[in-house]
């Protein structure tokens, strides 16, 4: 749809932080290097074709409303199908309740 040109993907600070918190509280290494791929597998995803990452849960106009899961971790993000930019809004942990 969108040939080989990139989105521009662009991690709200709160979802920053929130990975962050997750790697900081980890218990183990296992779990640490699960975040850290997934955030990886997302960050590329989210570049290469965004509308192909998780589901859209909304949608106006030029905006698609997505939530993603990889490895027990989820992202909460919009993308702007016009301007090629992608905007993680929030990240959790499965299982918690996001602030």
């Amino acid at each position: 749809m969108f040939g080989n040109s990139s989105f521009v993907v662009i991690w709200a600070s709160a979802a920053k932080n929130s990975i962050r918190e997750m790697l900081v509280n980890a218990q183990d290494s296992t779990w640490r290097k699960n975040v850290a791929k997934a955030v990886e597998q997302l960050d590329k995803g989210l570049q290469r074709g965004p509308l192909g990452v998780g589901e859209v849960y909304r949608a106006t106009g030029p905006i698609r409303e997505h939530i993603a899961v990889r490895h027990w971790l989820s992202i909460d993000f919009a993308v702007n199908t016009q301007r090629k930019i992608v905007f993680v809004r929030r990240a959790s942990k499965m299982g918690q309740k996001p602030d």
